[in-house]
């Protein structure tokens, strides 16, 4: 009983830690259904806790701050240390604890024999006694008592308040809405949703994928026995995708009989003629079809002869499947392909390039695709636009270079079908608006708007964003912390490209330090404090270009996901020394708890040229050099088709403005937030 408290306290703590990342909400929580008036203590409390949330970096809306008074001291005290556990720390000294001074007078010689002695004695001392080492050796160096704070250099980060019996419902049902993919957190997110929400009945997932991991919740469920449990699935091709993802996602090769006749179930729950057509969609899909009937035993548990008869066509091959009818069109240069294939205009964006490639022209693809744009997915449009804007496209399934004609031919189709898509939605919010841009802390020209694409680590900030540096900040901070009951060894490493391409690299198994960037050293054991230090002016005069931010899971464990705590993110610094933190959460630019099964992560890179961060947060390689794969088509270009399509009228000052355009929340009433609300795209 004990433990299932310390989980479930866990498990809430690790909830509000996703909600603040990924919805920049905070929660609290009424005790005793008692709440106070507002009195000019009741506000003046209120005030003075969006004062401390300020010294962390974030902000209430001014509604928030009233909402908050009226919760009573006990509350609020509560909700301020929940905060502060929430938001995150480096708790671990780094070998060096007056970083980045120690490290930048310390000779070449001290610094390697400092590394190879910790070195020996986890490393080596493991191999030579055949015993695990929990703690390596480290310098005895001068301690830094680092207390002083920097100043604020980042804009405060502004929060939604919610009370905590309201968050759960609506998380849930703004999270599975989205019409792309979850981030782990968010899974996570709507994963303990689904603990405390009354109904999933109704609920609407446009995005596939969104559904397998709730499906895989309820199916190891007490409801995993009633087919109405399952509602969320549109048609049986839903569901054999969800059964798919058990087996081989989830890795459950055996069904027990119940399991088996509850699926049979549900399958035949939905009209024979979805089921039919749903059993072969392709000849691919129809081949695991026919594995997962077996393993089913679906003959065994089928209570429907009209569900029965259509799986015997479809194991006799009598039936022929939507996309080999269109592909035998296409091969035969049909008069009819177009309009055919037209009517389902999904699977003609993926053809795109097997039309072209069997002589359609370009223009009358054009013409018979925005036709039916408007019923196109939105965020399909804008991945393929990304990726076929890139400077330098990798090779095509066939391991064969692409064709620069046809990529400018698909390129030109694509932005048309943008326009097209774009200008059919409903955008109240902006319509017939006079709209001020307040996007300055963002570059868009070099921004990309990444949907199936972005970063499986999540965060409010996504993945493909650039963020500004401001022009006080001189440095930037790379960090990591980590814990585990296991010694966990984790690698920082940058690589800085210079105007030659030549990369400058720091970390383990390179420089320690150089004229542009230093780090902190190298720590074997868990409970242990990572930096690398980018000094920005110095890599300006130095004809730097970018620097590639990585995290490497050397070993302990098999993946960033399985570790007790592993803490990272990228921060601004202008004050350094003695007595200054080596981290202060007010001037993060974005901060992680790694979830993914990855051991590599791209995490991030600074472009010198424009002055700017990118978080990627993406499986990659310490030497990668697709991280910095621009493309032609980013959000300054996504909001010009916005503009243009729905006719703004964008004004100078924000007091003429009915909207005002942000990327992240804002204390005024009169903004609406593009990441809020998807790029408007789930419309």
């Amino acid at each position: 009983m004990i433990m299932e408290a310390i989980k479930m306290e866990k498990d809430v703590l690790n909830f509000k830690r996703n909600l603040l990342r990924e919805l920049r909400i905070v929660t609290i929580t009424t005790r005793n259904n008692t709440k106070v008036s507002y009195d000019d203590d009741s506000i003046i409390r209120a005030v003075t806790a969006n004062q401390e949330l300020n010294e962390l970096g974030y902000t209430l809306k001014p509604e928030n701050v009233l909402m908050l008074s009226l919760y009573p001291a006990e509350n609020i005290k509560i909700f301020l240390d929940e905060f502060r556990e929430i938001v995150g720390d480096v708790k671990a000294k780094p070998m060096y604890p007056n970083f980045p001074t120690q490290v930048m007078e310390m000779d070449e010689a001290t610094f390697r024999f400092h590394q190879l002695v910790h070195y020996f004695s986890t490393y080596g001392v493991e191999f030579l006694s055949g015993q695990p080492v929990s703690k390596g050796w480290l310098p005895d160096v001068e301690d830094a008592d680092k207390i002083k704070s920097d100043k604020s250099l980042l804009d405060l980060k502004v929060l939604d308040l919610m009370d905590f019996a309201y968050v759960t419902q609506y998380s849930f049902r703004t999270l599975l809405s989205k019409n792309e993919r979850l981030t782990l957190p968010e899974q996570e997110i709507v994963l303990f949703d689904l603990l405390l929400v009354e109904s999933i009945q109704n609920v609407s997932i446009p995005f596939k994928e969104n559904m397998y991991e709730l499906f895989y919740a309820v199916f190891n469920s007490y409801i995993y026995d009633q087919p109405s449990a399952y509602k969320f699935c549109q048609h049986t091709g839903d569901v054999w995708k969800c059964i798919d993802y058990l087996m081989n996602e989830k890795g459950i090769k055996h069904f027990r009989t119940s399991q088996k006749r509850v699926l049979v179930k549900l399958l035949e729950s939905y009209p024979v003629a979805d089921f039919k057509a749903n059993l072969i969609l392709s000849n691919k899909s129809a081949n695991k079809v026919k594995i997962l009937l077996n393993y089913l035993d679906y003959n065994t548990y089928s209570r429907s002869p009209q569900h029965k008869e259509a799986v015997r066509s479809l194991r006799n091959k009598e039936l022929v499947s939507w996309e080999g009818k269109a592909k035998a069109l296409i091969f035969s240069k049909d008069t009819d392909t177009l309009e055919f294939v037209s009517e389902r205009p999904g699977m003609m964006l993926r053809m795109l390039t097997l039309l072209l490639r069997n002589g359609f022209k370009a223009n009358d693809i054009s013409n018979a695709l925005t036709k039916v744009a408007d019923k196109l997915s939105t965020q399909t449009l804008v991945t393929l636009a990304t990726f076929f804007g890139r400077e330098k496209l990798p090779k095509d399934k066939n391991g064969e270079e692409r064709d620069p004609f046809e990529i400018m031919t698909l390129n030109a189709i694509l932005s048309e079908c943008i326009k097209v898509n774009l200008g059919a939605k409903n955008i109240p919010e902006l319509d017939n608006k006079k709209v001020f841009l307040d996007l300055n802390n963002y570059a868009l020209d070099v921004s990309t708007i990444e949907c199936n694409t972005k970063s499986s680590e999540g965060g409010y900030i996504r993945s493909g964003l650039a963020y500004k540096i401001p022009d006080e900040v001189k440095r930037l901070r790379f960090f990591v912390y980590w814990n585990d009951e296991d010694r966990v060894d984790i690698d920082l490493h940058s690589s800085i490209t210079d105007n030659d391409d030549y990369k400058h690299n720091i970390g383990w198994n390179s420089h320690f330090k150089n004229d542009v960037a230093v780090s902190s050293s190298d720590i074997t054991n868990s409970d242990a404090a990572e930096y690398i230090d980018i000094d920005l002016q110095k890599a300006k005069e130095n004809g730097m270009v970018h620097a590639n931010f990585n995290i490497n899971l050397y070993c302990g464990k098999s993946s960033f996901g399985e570790i007790d705590e592993c803490f990272v993110g990228i921060m601004a610094v202008n004050d350094m020394g003695k007595e200054v933190k080596l981290y202060d959460p007010k001037n993060c630019f974005f901060t992680h708890y790694l979830k993914s099964k990855a051991r590599t992560l791209e995490y991030g890179y600074i472009d010198f040229e424009n002055r700017c961060l990118v978080f990627l947060g993406k499986e990659g390689s310490t030497y990668s050099s697709d991280a910095y794969a621009k493309s032609s088509f980013t959000l300054d270009k996504y909001l010009g088709d916005i503009i243009s399509t729905h006719n703004l009228n964008i004004v100078d000052d924000k007091d003429h403005a009915d909207v005002i355009l942000t990327m992240e929340k804002s204390t005024d009433e009169k903004a609406v937030s593009l990441l809020d609300n998807n790029f408007f795209m789930e419309r």
